[in-house]
Parts: structure tokens; sequence; C-alpha cells
């Protein structure tokens, strides 16, 4: 993340300094240039008072300076007597010297008489001055010759100002103008320092409030970003599991799909595009009534969710089994916004249940129920012949002589006999019987329905055995041989007062063993 606090603290120290060396300077800049201003004012105005005082003075001593040499000019008694005029002026006021050159450039009177005679004819200040444009410069000086001293570290304004009898006359010479301006330095500089210091604490006072609202928006900021990546997390392991083995379905609340993932499209065998905009009720297989989606969706509304077992056809026309999750997903007020369904195809489990379920309770090689399932069935069918007066049978069949197709052509071929046997006892009863092999040879038939009256169940029963009889006389191919073989039938009524389904299938055995002993490929009914 981001790490504002500490880029705005550092951000904001380099502009608190870089503000306050701005503002010092800007003002620094202004007072010196006020200050060249205000003393430049001054010596324009006091060049122009000593117009009218002194310049006949200057005026006589410059006509005479053309013909005098420097030491003759500084011995002058109108030199001495400018000089004396100009210092009682100067009394108690800030101008430490003054100079005063002819219009070609030579320095025809100083406070300093070092100065004099001096040629200022190229110095820019005068070449100014005498065009009609004041020029004035602040210096600081290590030593300065005044009126009657020497002064050091000293800041100095110096001006170069025309002097005219009027405002509009030609110039008759340049008047330079020294004045001490240390205390006004000194004063500018601790106005600069108060200017400064106050910047200083009102940037730091600014500086420590958008601190503290920056800590608490960087406070938030952290806040909101690890919510963010939790957020984004939760979204990446979303989308993970969305793109899962399992077919997922998102609909908005009113069950319009919104989105599919790729398992969906590879279960169903419809696209994204052609199911989005849709209903789920493209993949209704019609299995399932009003009640049941009704029952479904009082769930979903009561509980938020519903899960189970249902058909679902894919666009190819295929059925299909699977176990559907619906979860209903709502906003902070509670309201469904959207609702997840997870659909797991079952096929290969409901495949895998089926076999479990042949194995169980049906015989492998014949596909006919075994023993268990045709007790399960014995005991129902005792129960329905006891409540409604009807009558059931039980056909006990074992094969004849089945050894020795076995011993002579093999067990392949036994195997074929068995189920040939198995198909033929099929087409020999009704969709209400049951035929069911036990093991080895051994075969069941079980009868439902049969008359109330026994003689009439003992009629049908015995039509119905002599049809097995004859079917079972049939020749049989097994193989590339073909086989014959009898059967011997022992049979016997239920009418479900019987004491238990093992008395029945022992009467059931023992009347086979008669018809054995009777010469094999007939039937005995245990009366």
């Amino acid at each position: 993340m981001f790490p504002l606090l500490r880029y705005f603290s550092i951000a904001s120290l380099a502009a608190v300094i870089v503000t306050t060396a701005l503002l010092g300077l800007l003002h620094h800049r202004v007072e010196r240039i006020q200050l060249l201003s205000i003393g430049e004012s001054n010596h324009v105005a006091l060049t122009q008072s000593f117009a009218n005082t002194l310049l006949p003075s200057f005026r006589e001593l410059a006509a005479t300076a053309k013909n005098l040499d420097t030491d003759a000019l500084k011995r002058h008694p109108l030199t001495a007597s400018i000089d004396s005029n100009v210092r009682g002026a100067m009394q108690n006021a800030r101008v430490v010297k003054v100079k005063f050159y002819d219009t070609e450039g030579r320095t025809i009177f100083s406070t300093d008489a070092t100065q004099i005679g001096r040629d200022y004819r190229a110095n820019p200040g005068f070449i100014s001055a005498l065009q009609g444009r004041p020029l004035s410069e602040l210096t600081h000086r290590d030593s300065f010759s005044a009126f009657d001293r020497e002064i050091v570290d000293r800041d100095v304004l110096s001006s170069y100002v025309a002097m005219r009898a009027s405002g509009n006359a030609p110039a008759e010479g340049v008047l330079e103008v020294y004045s001490d301006v240390t205390d006004w330095i000194e004063h500018t500089n601790q106005q600069a320092f108060v200017v400064t210091l106050a910047t200083i604490l009102s940037l730091c006072l600014l500086y420590a409030a958008l601190y503290f609202i920056v800590r608490h928006a960087d406070g938030l900021l952290r806040t909101q970003y690890r919510q963010l990546q939790r957020s984004e997390s939760e979204l990446r392991v979303a989308a993970t599991a969305f793109e899962s083995q399992e077919a997922m379905m998102v609909t908005d609340a009113d069950g319009v799909i919104l989105r599919v993932n790729r398992a969906f499209v590879e279960i169903t065998g419809y696209t994204a595009e052609e199911v989005v905009g849709k209903t789920p009720r493209v993949l209704k297989s019609g299995r399932h009534d009003a009640d049941f989606y009704r029952t479904m969706w009082q769930s979903i509304v009561q509980s938020g969710s519903w899960q189970g077992e249902l058909w679902d056809r894919r666009k190819n026309g295929e059925e299909y089994p699977e176990w559907l999750t619906i979860s209903a997903v709502k906003d902070s007020n509670g309201i469904v916004t959207h609702y997840v369904g997870a659909h797991l195809d079952i096929t290969e489990r409901k495949k895998a249940e089926e076999q479990i379920k042949a194995m169980a309770f049906y015989d492998q090689l014949t596909g006919l129920p075994n023993r268990t399932l045709l007790m399960d069935r014995l005991g129902h069918a005792m129960t329905l012949c006891a409540r409604s007066n009807w009558h059931g049978a039980l056909m006990f069949i074992d094969l004849d002589h089945f050894k020795a197709v076995n011993d002579s052509l093999g067990h392949n071929a036994g195997d074929m006999l068995l189920q040939q046997v198995a198909q033929r006892l099929q087409h020999c009863i009704r969709a209400c019987d049951t035929a069911s092999r036990l093991g080895g040879d051994e075969f069941v038939v079980m009868l439902e329905n049969l008359a109330a009256s026994r003689l009439d169940a003992v009629q049908q029963l015995d039509e119905i055995g002599n049809k097995i009889l004859a079917e079972l006389n049939q020749p049989f191919q097994l193989g590339a041989d073909v086989g014959h073989n009898t059967p011997s039938i022992g049979a016997v009524l239920f009418n479900g007062r019987e004491s238990s389904v093992d008395v029945l299938l022992k009467l059931a055995d023992e009347a086979m063993y008669q018809a054995k002993g009777r010469g094999r490929n007939g039937m005995v009914i245990c009366r």
C-alpha cells in the first residue's frame, strides 16, 4: 500500500522549509526594494535642498575648477566653505558622505577630500543620473570614510542624482549622496526574522492539523485497503470455487441466469451464451410435478437454501440425475439479490448404486432376482394375500441332469443353459410374477394374484407349470452344440396364513423331490 503518512511527512517538511525560505527571500527582497525606493527619494529631496541653497556655490566652484589642478582645488576657499555648509546641514542626519561631479564627471567636491579630482565620467551611476535617471545602490562596507571618522561594518545606501536649478532645468552636475542605513537593515532583518518565525509557526500549526487529518485518512485508507485485500482474496477464492468440478449457476432475484461456469457447460452441453438471460427451466426434464418445485421454493424462502436429488435434461435431450444445492444471497437488509445453484452430476453414482443393488439383489449370471430379493418379495406377497384373500404360489425348479451338461459340453455351455432357462422362465410368467435363481441349477418362480378359490388357483398354477415344462423341454442352442434338458418342479400354494417364507420354500423343495422321484420332467403340487 502507498505509505501516505510517510510521504506526507517528508513532503510537508520539505514544503515548510522551501516555503519559509522563499517567503524569507521574498520579504528580504521587498524590504530592500522599499529601502532603496525610500532612500533614493530622500536623496533626491536632499539634492533638491542642496540645489536650493548651495547650487550657486557649486556652480562657481565648477567654473573655477576647470582651471585648477587637484591640489589647488582641494585648497580652494570655496571648497572649504561648501564643506562647512554641507557638514552643518548634515548634522543629526544619516548622510555620511557627499560628492559633487561636474558635467564632465570630475569630482570637484567631496566630504572625503582624498576623492576630490577623480574622474567618474564612465561611472554608470553618473551617466544614468546625468540622463535624468537617479541610480541607487545598497552595499555593505567593512570600512567607510565618513565626514570626520572611519566607520566599519556598515550598510550604506548611495544615490547618484542630477542637480538642477528647477525640475525642467538642465543638469549642472551630479550629486552622489551616501547614507548609513545599518539600523534600517537591522530593523528589516528583525522584521524578516519575525515574519519567518511567524511563517514557520503558522506552517507548523497547519502541518500539525494536516498531519492528524492525513493520519486519520491514512488509517481509514489502510483499513479499507486491508478490507479490499480480504475482499480480493475472498473473490479469488470464490472465483476458484466457482470454477470447480461442480456445475455452478448464478441467477438474479427473479431467477434469470447471469453466469455459469465451465463445469456447467461441460455437464449440460449448453454454452454460457445459450443460457445467460434465460431461466433454469431450460434444464427441466419433466419428471417432477408442480408440487415438487413448490416444496423446493418453500424451503428456499423459509431457510434460504434447498438441496436434493432431481433429474435435469442436457442440451442433447439426455436426462441425467443430479444433486442440486440452491442458496439465496441476501444484502445487508436481508433482501434476496441472487441465487447460487451447485449442480453435481450423480450419473456415475447412480450407476454405482444400481450396480451395488444388482450385486446385492440379482444373480450375476442370469440377471434374475437372487434369494435375498425373492425372500423380500415373498414376504410382501404373503402380506397382500392375507389382506385380499387371494392366493399365490411358489414353484421350486431344478434342472434334471445339469451336471451331465457341464461334464460333457463344459461349464460355458452350462452357463449358457442357465441363462436361456432364465429367459424362458420370464417368458412364461406374468409381469406381476417373479422368476429367481437360488444358485446352481435351482430356480424359484413366485406367482402372485391367483384366484381366491383354491381350486381355481390350482388350475392357474397347473397351466403355468405346464407352460414352463413345455418351454424347458425345447432344445437349447449352446454355442456350436445343441443341448436338451428337463425340469423337475415342486409347487405350493399360499394365502398369507402360512407360518413363514422358509416353510413355503421347504414345502416346495419337498414337492420338487417328489417330482424327481416320479421320473423327473414333471410337476408336483403340494396339497
